[in-house]
């Protein structure tokens, strides 16, 4: 009986090391000064108000010994873009992950201000997953949602790039 609960022990102890060596947090490379971009019609910015769809870049950096992301500094064009002007209120921070072959950035603390000819103006914020084949260098923003007092906003789009293309391990 002992020898077996000592193997059992053993076999445990095995594979909750084999778990937390598959799960542990993700390394980017090359790292360093990133950009990710989504041209007109590429992302979708839906308010309660108005659907809006101008290209829209994002700049930040990728830890390439961890899978910290910081998003700096965002951009908008036109701007106002279909009447209504953006501000992102930043820095915003996330992490990447990896399953299969498919990358995830995901930004915890997205906060946006819109605002309608001056007149109306709502904070969204929540949280954006940006997904992609790894190490591809091109990016999608499947459907998520930030709230706001104003009602809710759905994020979303396809056909983005990023530069340079990052593999998550």
């Amino acid at each position: 009986m002992h020898k077996f609960r000592a193997l059992l022990v053993a076999v445990v102890a095995v594979a909750a090391a084999g778990f937390a060596s598959a799960n542990a947090s993700a390394a980017i490379s090359p790292g360093g000064a990133i950009t990710a971009s989504f041209p007109a019609g590429g992302l979708t910015f839906a308010t309660p108000f108005s659907t809006t769809s101008c290209a829209i870049s994002f700049s930040g950096t990728a830890n390439a010994t961890t899978n910290a992301v910081s998003v700096t500094s965002a951009t908008i064009t036109p701007d106002p873009c279909a009447g209504i002007a953006y501000r992102f209120l930043l820095p915003w921070s996330g992490s990447a992950s990896v399953s299969g072959t498919t990358a995830s950035i995901t930004i915890n603390d997205v906060a946006v201000q819109a605002t309608i000819g001056g007149i109306i103006s709502c904070l969204f914020s929540g949280r954006i997953t940006l997904t992609g084949t790894n190490g591809a260098g091109t990016i999608n923003a499947p459907s998520g949602t930030l709230t706001s007092s104003c009602g809710n906003a759905v994020v979303g789009g396809t056909g983005g790039t990023l530069s340079p293309a990052q593999t998550v391990s």
